[in-house]
């Protein structure tokens, strides 16, 4: 009988730690790493996970280590290998802020660069322009918001063509959650940057992205788009989240062309792995300096502190915070059916991948385990400490899984049982809400009552709540957003989503 309690994956790790030869060494072998996957198969089985996991461990100017698990599609029982093709999600932001600071080094742009200078043209009427800079943008501390854009840019593909996309960026305005210098994570910044490299270079902004960063690298399984994976017949990991059919139910919502447009990156493991390996190490790689040395030097320097959480501050496109009390470079990513890690010690040139097709709970507790084993293994570190804490953090996940199927069965049930709060008859909420740069929300009664809801390329059905002309959706699958009706004389007349309204 197999044995999983906590002790024995204390012994596992111990194992782990306790073998890795030193940085000073000759190196690690993949036999120093056996006991990794083995922690990875253990943490993997007891949450019940069915989705794909690949991992790639680098030291000094080579991979140490790589290791494949689980499916890429559950449904055909095809499993994930070296070939698979992830979505990398917001990993893509360090290349981005790359590419950025690669067309500084060109004159094209400066970090100081202002929001008006990139768009002279235009007029930004809710916002200071000439006080963001592209340092603001790239650092998540410009202080503004943009509902419209970040929703059809990350999630309905509603912002074609490219002059809709510009109607958007001159509509943001101040964010209600952080002030101008403030650090507030979010997407917006990067989508105005991919905007502006469209109309400055004249081409989509991920074919500037491709010339400049992943041809150089050589990384000959990345795109920008799932149209080019799919016609290179490339295999990609189907995307499944713990929330939905436990992990076993291919998403209707997918990676698109038009959708998560500025962090759109898709690659396999050995590919991201590449990208990293050439940031640790200066901007060199199979001995060519690919990259200028100060740039990327530039890139790991941290611009803001943080309120915490699991980073100090945030550089150029990376995660500043700290792995054994050395420097670490880090940032993660997630989607409907996508988690990604990328990270690297720049003092002690280790670093590593770690891409899941599946979101949520399990991916994310994978990625604390994998970084802190790997790292622990790569380093030859042997503290019991460190293995008590991975063995906590695995029981802990076990149970916080099992947990999860069954709150999410009970949420399920009191959202199907839940009666309408609804001042008017559910068919009179059907119709076609409309904002002008969010597009159209087509809300139709179906066969059951319930109100569907279309959104672009989102598709969700609305729930009640005790809150009265008030629904969530899960245009998101596994999440719930609140939706306002607006009432006015028995007559809907529009709705409200996320601080923006829609006109019936």
């Amino acid at each position: 009988m197999r044995d999983t309690s906590s002790s024995w994956v204390k012994r596992l790790f111990f194992l782990l730690v306790g073998t890795a030869v030193g940085l000073a060494g000759c190196g690690n072998s993949p036999r120093d790493f056996e006991q990794l996957d083995a922690l990875i198969e253990d943490a993997r089985e007891r949450s019940q996970m069915s989705a794909g996991t690949a991992i790639v461990v680098l030291k000094d100017n080579r991979v140490v280590h790589e290791a494949y698990f689980g499916l890429e599609d559950v449904q055909a029982d095809k499993s994930v290998n070296e070939d698979t093709v992830f979505y990398i999600a917001s990993t893509t932001k360090a290349f981005l802020a790359l590419a950025v600071l690669l067309a500084e080094s060109r004159g094209e742009i400066s970090e100081d660069t202002t929001l008006q200078e990139l768009f002279p043209d235009l007029t930004f009427p809710s916002i200071d322009a000439e006080s963001i800079t592209v340092k603001h943008l790239l650092t998540h501390t410009s202080g503004i918001d943009n509902e419209p854009l970040t929703w059809s840019m990350s999630y309905t593909g509603l912002h074609t063509p490219a002059e809709k996309r510009l109607g958007m960026v001159v509509a943001s305005y101040p964010s209600e959650g952080a002030d101008p210098g403030e650090f507030e994570y979010s997407n917006i910044g990067y989508n105005i940057l991919a905007v502006w490299m469209d109309r400055h270079y004249g081409r989509d902004w991920r074919t500037v992205l491709e010339d400049t960063v992943v041809s150089p690298l050589e990384m000959s399984r990345t795109t920008g788009f799932i149209s080019v994976a799919d016609d290179n017949a490339w295999p990609l990991a189907k995307p499944y989240s713990y929330k939905v059919g436990h992990g076993r139910e291919e998403l209707y919502l997918k990676k698109t062309d038009d959708t998560m447009y500025s962090v759109g990156l898709l690659a396999t493991a050995r590919d991201t792995a590449r990208f990293v390996l050439a940031t640790m190490n200066n901007g060199e790689i199979d001995g060519r300096q690919v990259f200028p040395a100060e740039v990327v030097e530039k890139q790991r320097t941290q611009q803001v502190e943080t309120d915490g959480g699991y980073f100090d501050g945030y550089a150029w496109g990376w995660m500043t915070t700290e792995q054994y009390k050395r420097p670490l470079m880090l940032h993660t990513g997630g989607f409907s059916g996508a988690t990604a890690a990328i990270s690297y010690m720049p003092t002690e040139k280790i670093g590593v991948v770690v891409l899941h097709n599946e979101n949520g709970l399990k991916a994310n507790t994978l990625n604390s385990i994998v970084q802190e084993a790997a790292y622990g293994a790569a380093l030859g570190l042997s503290d019991e400490s460190v293995s008590a804490e991975v063995a906590d953090t695995i029981d802990w996940l076990e149970k916080a899984s099992s947990d999860a199927r069954a709150r999410l069965e009970e949420q399920q049930e009191a959202r199907m049982s839940k009666a309408w709060n609804m001042s008017l008859s559910v068919s009179a909420f059907a119709g076609v809400y409309t904002h002008p740069l969010a597009g159209e929300i087509v809300a139709e009664e179906n066969g059951d009552g319930q109100l569907e809801l279309r959104w672009g390329l989102l598709q969700g059905t609305g729930y009640p709540t005790d809150e009265q002309d008030h629904i969530v959706v899960d245009f998101r699958p596994g999440s719930f957003d609140g939706l306002s009706f607006r009432v006015e004389d028995n007559v809907v007349s529009g709705l409200s989503f996320n601080g923006v309204y829609f006109e019936r």
